[in-house]
């Protein structure tokens, strides 16, 4: 397993996503990191949206984004939830979305009661 630094891509080499122009380059990336992670994607559900579980799990375990950027639990959830939502023809109001992010939700809890030592 890698550790935070060694998973994180440096800025100059990846251009601008995911809301910049080269989003093949992006995902290749994720998945590349997730892979080096160790992550199995969307653990306990079907995986309809693949890339979008393996983005998860990268700002989840390095709390970075591959850009290098600091990303909390709460943003990273957010961003997987509107990931599923952007591939649903429902958008927004899709079903699958927000019953994803409603499952990462209790984790997301654990893990802060954990760091509060409680």
């Amino acid at each position: 397993r890698r550790t935070r630094q060694e998973a994180t891509v440096s800025r100059n080499r990846l251009p601008s996503a995911p809301d910049g122009h080269d989003r093949d380059v992006y995902w290749w990336i994720i998945k590349k990191v997730a892979q080096d992670l160790g992550s199995d994607g969307c653990t306990g559900v079907p995986e309809f949206h693949q890339e979008c579980c393996l983005e998860h799990d990268v700002h989840w375990r390095t709390g970075l984004t591959v850009l290098g950027q600091p990303i909390t639990d709460r943003q990273a959830n957010r961003r997987f939830r509107q990931c599923i939502q952007s591939r649903s023809r429902f958008g927004r109001f899709s079903p699958m979305a927000w019953w994803c992010w409603l499952g990462v939700l209790p984790w997301t809890a654990i893990r802060h009661w954990r760091r509060q030592g409680t």
